[in-house]
């Protein structure tokens, strides 16, 4: 390993739930793919040294051709995925060539290099964007259908990607989930909980949703057309 930031692109999912007839990555949102912001975002980026991203079965060639499109001054990789997201992570950071990771997903467009910087200037060797939960939530028991009590939403956070990570930290908290079969939807929890790593959380961004829905492309558009009028 060496000093440096490898940008670690989840781009592997197939996004049934938004509606797109291939994986929603591959969409074109404002005349580019998905995927491409985050490509050409990770490109133009001072302190990222490398890109890995990994493709679904099937869009080895399209990912590529996207890769070469919009990675023009750093090596980029391009790999497969894994069977779930925590397995996709994983096979990420196996493949970094530097001690830290930035671990991205394509589907967030409107990450921005004040978010990069945000978390490459904290001290702490990992960092994650975390924003509150502006509504009322409760927990219902999945048997019964029934509301069985409030959770205080001061709480609870949003957790966001990107995030930032010591790559040996992150490697070692996945070896010890996967030994023990746990799984885990993100890896700040995960670092957390494996390997006791402190994780800083930092100010989170209104606009850095993750497209779901068929609705989430119509926002990200949306916000897009207003911020190139500013």
């Amino acid at each position: 390993m060496r000093g440096g930031v490898s940008f670690l692109l989840l781009s592997g999912g197939v996004g049934s739930r938004s509606g797109h007839w291939e994986p929603k990555q591959f969409r074109k949102v404002k005349g580019i793919e998905l995927v491409a912001y985050s490509l050409r975002l990770a490109n133009a980026h001072p302190e990222i040294s490398d890109i890995v991203v990994n493709a679904p079965e099937g869009y080895f060639s399209r990912t590529h051709e996207l890769c070469d499109a919009f990675v023009t001054n750093k090596p980029v990789s391009v790999i497969p995925c894994g069977e779930t997201r925590q397995e996709s992570v994983c096979m990420l950071v196996e493949a970094a060539s530097h001690d830290t990771v930035i671990v991205h997903e394509a589907a967030r467009p409107l990450v921005d290099a004040h978010m990069i910087d945000a978390l490459l200037k904290d001290t702490c060797k990992n960092a994650g964007l975390f924003s509150p939960i502006p509504f009322s939530m409760c927990e219902i028991d999945a048997h019964t259908g029934m509301v069985s009590r409030n959770i205080p939403r001061n709480q609870v956070f949003n957790i966001q990607l990107p995030q930032k990570f010591c790559r040996e930290t992150l490697l070692k908290a996945h070896l010890k989930a996967k030994a023990a079969g746990f799984e885990f939807t993100e890896d700040a929890v995960l670092i957390s909980e494996m390997v006791g790593a402190e994780v800083v959380a930092l100010p989170g961004y209104a606009k850095n949703i993750k497209i779901t829905s068929p609705e989430d492309f119509w926002f990200v558009e949306k916000y897009m057309e207003e911020e190139s009028r500013t």
